[in-house]
């Protein structure tokens, strides 16, 4: 029973996985077209600070009304969701389609804690690991189809993709319904109360410890140029590269132009993640961030100067490289630096810096009318760099607490 719930659970996840990354790139697209980028942003924005207090919310009523009744309604929203995107297509509807990406994207929010909570439940410490790498490569593989086949649908929308999306959403609830049963019926309130104030516990935290501070300051101005990724380069690859384009002798579209570097990207990591995970043992974690910063806003100034296909796969080159220094390092840096009767306290606050950068990134969107496309990379760049100045004060500063508590220990 163990095994075959978790097999579905994963299955249902590479379904929500896909769905989801077949759509987001496109729908910001499709809206900043529609709205034009202010107003395409402050959408975006919205939906970004639903999703953070979603996602908080979600593990607080997992914990008091159990993990399988979460679940199903994730499901029905993915199920409700599809639909309204559908019928805002063909009736040609921006606000229905803004509103079927607002709740797949709430939906998507909640489920995350929830389903790392469900495996947790059923699985022994040894075999969470297992589960949860299977868990990160299903959602690596649907980030590098998702975008792919969304290319060839999203501004056709044949009728093999309304009737395969509905029919697939349905798999979904059936899973959720039948196939995903409750291992234990948690009701105390007394741990709901709790977690009410876990947001603002990790907040607290955040400038208790000064490691901590400088860490996620780090990584939310890192963000805003690793975000870009998903949501300045497809509206610009949307608004200046319009017509076709022969590469290798391969007729690309501007959608197809773009998911092949969302692909390529995720391609390279899939298959370069181990190799980067193992390679991280011979450089320190101050080699990687810094490193890893700098090549973001390197990555930025290539796509902000970008014309032809090359130099945008240049740029997207560079900026999975970053991406692959820091792959193993982060969560072993908040490992080391937090006390362990603090642990998960330190993990959920080090998680703030992905609700903040949600927030903040797609801003950017909105200095393209008065920065264009090149002005909004470079302020991105700027921001990476940013980034790679504040790592070295965190190592800079950690070495001289180090020297100091050495020195206090001799005296």
């Amino acid at each position: 029973m163990k095994k075959n719930n978790v097999k579905w659970r994963l299955f249902a996840e590479g379904i929500q996985n896909s769905l989801f990354y077949m759509l987001f790139p496109f729908i910001i697209m499709y809206l900043n077209t529609a709205w034009g980028p202010l107003v395409a942003s402050a959408a975006l924005v919205s939906i970004s600070i639903m999703g953070v207090i979603s996602g908080i919310y979600g593990g607080i009523f997992a914990d008091k009304f159990g993990r399988s009744r979460l679940i199903i309604i994730t499901s029905l929203s993915f199920f409700f969701s599809i639909l309204l995107f559908i019928i805002g297509r063909l009736i040609e509807n921006n606000i229905l389609i803004y509103l079927s990406f607002g709740v797949i994207s709430i939906a998507y929010s909640i489920y995350m804690p929830v389903g790392r909570a469900y495996f947790a439940d059923w699985l022994k410490e040894d075999e969470q690991k297992k589960i949860f790498v299977a868990s990160y490569q299903v959602f690596n593989i649907a980030v590098v189809c998702g975008p792919l086949l969304g290319s060839f649908v999203f501004n056709a929308l044949p009728m093999w993709f309304i009737f395969g999306s509905i029919f697939s959403t349905l798999i979904l609830v059936y899973i959720s319904i039948c196939k995903t049963p409750e291992k234990k019926n948690i009701t105390n309130n007394k741990v709901a109360i709790k977690e009410k104030f876990v947001f603002l516990n990790a907040i607290s935290l955040i400038f208790i410890d000064k490691r901590l501070l400088l860490f996620v300051l780090g990584s939310v101005f890192a963000a805003q140029a690793f975000m870009q990724l998903e949501i300045l380069l497809p509206a610009k690859v949307m608004a200046e590269l319009l017509k076709s384009t022969n590469f290798f002798n391969i007729t690309l579209n501007s959608t197809q132009y773009f998911a092949s570097f969302l692909m390529l990207n995720g391609i390279l990591v899939i298959i370069l993640g181990s190799v980067f995970s193992k390679l991280s043992s011979h450089y320190s974690n101050r080699f990687g961030f810094v490193s890893s910063s700098f090549l973001y806003g390197l990555s930025m100034i290539v796509f902000a100067f970008a014309q032809n296909y090359l130099w945008f796969l240049i740029a997207v080159i560079i900026f999975t490289i970053a991406e692959l220094l820091i792959v193993s390092t982060q969560d072993t840096y908040i490992a080391k630096i937090a006390p362990e009767e603090q642990r998960a306290r330190y993990f959920a606050a080090a998680n703030i810096r992905y609700s903040i950068s949600r927030i903040f990134a797609p801003q950017l969107l909105a200095l393209v009318p008065l920065l264009q496309y090149k002005g909004a990379f470079l302020v991105s760049a700027l921001s990476a760099f940013i980034s790679a100045i504040i790592f070295i004060w965190l190592f800079q500063s950690q070495l001289s607490y180090a020297h100091t508590k050495q020195h206090t220990k001799e005296t």
